[in-house]
């Protein structure tokens, strides 16, 4: 399993199909292990991220995600960024009540040594086999959690780290080793044996590979080979399981990717049935208060969308600001059509992370929103003003125009503020600080300016699903129109 991200609940895909959810979850683990008789023995592993994303453990600072977990017959675990989502301390305290190793072979504190909630692999007992499994986080948690979260932190190169447990796992008579890893791939639609990913390439550069390496992070079900060696990774929120078979007399794996239907409950540990009912209970009346009415569905489609233009207009309003900008993987569940309430919201942003607003002039905006278009298509959504990129240009170079609504360029000179959220904020590659006059951290979370910015809305509330940040011919030279204005809004210095 991998990315259960606190799915106590089960939830509707698009279909409208109920899937994953933590009493499904323990039913499709509990069914895949009495396949395994005979000689057989079964082993549970978690490929991370097991926190973060329904408030009745966010709010409860991923207690039940643990009592859930603690009942899956989980071996060991992969250190995920999410972890870290409550800070080092809680995550240390969380370590304690899990019954399960928690794995980062390649994690190293400010002392050079792996943290004390950590460890590198373990050695599991099941029957007369013994397992060696061995653990890493990903090389880039660095920059996929909230920087002030895992300060003093660094994170190696996973391979040869892996490559010398699996060495040491063997000598130690281990059987069957099993590599994890909270880094994963994602194979193309139209090619689907074409994968690519950073869990991937930790796998292309291990010298002693495992008998299995599971991945997780990418969110996606995938199953593949890597020079024979079978890698496995399962789908988010419990909505999948890989099933691995691994001969001892040294015959081919098999592999599968099962679905965890929500509705498929038999043979599920009852004490999960409670432990999720007890921790929904806790937060029901604050999840169940209403917000809005959503006219349709907001989904998650494509680079722009009308979700992400909903988030950043709720923030620019709320926070009184020039723009917004939004990174697009904030953004963690669609917005469904019909009654939205509190609990709702929370699941879109459920990170906690609360508004900056920064002082910049209009060039360093531009600069700023270079960081957006790395990859060639931008990866936020803007609020307030347009940008025009060019998807060929040279990185750092591919902002040609940002605008107001009006279609008037933003002044170069002029000082406009900048709405974020402050995990953008301590985010090390193209960091805003370095350009800033100034900031202000806001008390206004960001689930609070969604929930309040919806309800000042005509009702039912409809998206706009323009796209802010538009693409653009090398060979188009923009039109130079700028900003004389004094500005629109706050008071602020032009």
């Amino acid at each position: 399993m991998s990315d259960f991200h606190a799915a106590l609940r089960t939830r509707a895909d698009d279909s409208g199909r109920l899937l994953g959810g933590a009493r499904a979850l323990s039913a499709a683990i509990t069914r895949a292990e009495r396949e395994c008789s005979g000689r057989c023995q079964s082993v549970v592993v978690d490929a991370g991220d097991l926190f973060t994303g329904t408030p009745a453990s966010d709010w409860d600072a991923g207690r039940p995600t643990v009592a859930v977990v603690n009942r899956l017959h989980i071996a060991a675990g992969a250190l995920g960024n999410h972890e870290f989502d409550f800070g080092q301390d809680t995550l240390r305290q969380r370590r304690t009540e899990l019954h399960y190793a928690l794995l980062g072979v390649n994690v190293r504190d400010a002392s050079g040594k792996i943290p004390t909630y950590v460890r590198a692999d373990t050695i599991v007992m099941r029957g007369d086999v013994r397992i060696g499994i061995v653990g890493a986080a990903s090389q880039q948690t660095s920059q996929t959690a909230k920087a002030r979260n895992v300060r003093g932190l660094t994170f190696l190169d996973p391979a040869p780290l892996i490559s010398e447990r699996v060495r040491a796992l063997r000598a130690a008579g281990a059987q069957i080793v099993i590599g994890v890893i909270h880094d994963g791939a994602r194979c193309e639609r139209e090619q689907p044996t074409v994968c690519r990913g950073g869990g991937l390439t930790v796998t292309e550069k291990l010298t002693d590979r495992p008998d299995l390496f599971v991945m997780g992070h990418a969110h996606v079900n995938i199953m593949t080979r890597v020079k024979d060696m079978p890698v496995v990774e399962a789908a988010s929120n419990g909505r999948a399981i890989a099933v691995v078979d691994l001969p001892l007399d040294g015959g081919v794996a098999t592999m599968s990717i099962r679905e965890v239907f929500g509705d498929s409950i038999a043979g599920m540990d009852p004490r999960i049935d409670s432990i999720v009912n007890a921790a929904v209970a806790k937060v029901s009346t604050r999840m169940s208060r209403p917000v809005a009415t959503i006219a349709e569905p907001m989904l998650r489609r494509g680079r722009q969308h009308a979700l992400g233009n909903l988030v950043t207009d709720a923030a620019r309003v709320m926070s009184k600001s020039d723009i917004s900008v939004w990174n697009s993987d904030g953004i963690r569940a669609d917005l469904a059509a019909g009654p939205l309430n509190y609990g709702g919201v929370h699941e879109i942003s459920p990170f906690g992370n609360v508004l900056v607003r920064l002082r910049m002039t209009g060039a360093n905006v531009s600069r700023y929103l270079e960081r957006w278009l790395l990859s060639g298509a931008p990866t936020a959504h803007i609020s307030g003003a347009t940008v025009d990129y060019d998807s060929t240009a040279a990185k750092g170079a591919r902002v040609r125009r940002v605008s107001w609504l009006n279609g008037m360029q933003i002044n170069p000179t002029r000082i406009y503020t900048v709405v974020i959220n402050d995990y953008m904020l301590d985010e090390p590659e193209g960091a805003p600080y370095r350009t800033v006059l100034s900031y202000k951290v806001l008390p206004l979370r960001d689930i609070d300016s969604l929930a309040r910015y919806l309800a000042t809305l005509p009702q039912p509330v409809h998206g706009s699903s323009e796209a802010r940040f538009r693409p653009i011919p090398a060979s188009t030279t923009p039109r130079k129109t700028q900003d004389t204005t004094q500005g629109t809004t706050h008071g602020t210095t032009r």
